[in-house]
């Protein structure tokens, strides 16, 4: 799983299921621009908005059940 997730996306960001969304929308844009910035304001940045997308993908239910089941109990400990 370690690789998926350091990998590049195979498809370009408009292609992705639910960029319709404007909150998703600027979730990904804020990480891109964090991301060319080379991590200007820090690693608890970057995994606010990390959490914050993986969180919103779930909420609309593009993850899969267990993992949003899993950020759901994470939310409410």
């Amino acid at each position: 799983m370690e690789e998926e997730l350091d990998a590049r996306p195979s498809e370009p960001l408009q292609d992705l299921h639910g960029t319709g969304d404007p909150d998703l929308r600027n979730l990904l844009r804020l990480l891109h621009n964090e991301s060319s910035a080379g991590g200007l304001y820090g690693t608890l940045y970057t995994d606010s908005l990390t959490i914050a997308l993986a969180t919103r993908l779930a909420w609309q239910g593009l993850l899969g059940p267990a993992i949003a089941r899993s950020l759901r109990g994470a939310c409410h400990s």
